[in-house]
């Protein structure tokens, strides 16, 4: 028999699935020595994802970025990095805590689901423009996990 607690829980994770939307994403071509999948990549908020736009995030806002993966290795430690990939240059944010094991509970067990969520604080500095975001995320044996979606930054 569930509990009021247990209803509450479910209905918030309910809320929180839904306030997100799935966007279009690809895998980066460099391929990892062992396998990765990225199944899902939401981002909350982006009502644009309904017409397959690129989420629009206001200058000086946030914005929550999760995806859900599985590998084919285990990692102990998790290096984790963001960056804004444009013509084959990747340039890392600054201020993103590269240490993955502080987001999700390492360690990250092979053939396991996993979701990775972080906040992508923006700053009013940044130009207003349409990006390539890339997600990496990466083992102590360079085994990784890779993603690329847009994002339109905006006033």
């Amino acid at each position: 028999m569930f509990k009021i607690t247990h209803v509450v829980l479910i209905v918030c994770m309910v809320i929180s699935l839904s306030a997100s939307e799935l966007v279009r994403f690809h895998e980066c071509e460099e391929k990892s020595p062992q396998d990765c999948t990225i199944h899902a990549v939401r981002i909350n908020p982006c009502p644009e994802a309904e017409n397959d736009q690129p989420c629009k995030v206001k200058r000086g806002r946030s914005a929550t970025i999760e995806f859900d993966y599985s590998t084919a290795f285990r990692a102990t430690e998790l290096d984790s990095r963001i960056y804004w990939s444009n013509e084959g240059v990747d340039l890392p944010l600054i201020g993103v805590d590269t240490n993955g094991c502080n987001i999700v509970s390492c360690p990250v067990e092979a053939n396991v689901n996993n979701t990775y969520a972080w906040t992508l604080n923006v700053s009013k500095k940044f130009p207003i423009r349409t990006f390539d975001i890339k997600m990496k995320i990466k083992n102590e044996d360079d085994n990784f996990c890779c993603f690329l979606t847009k994002i339109r930054l905006t006033k």
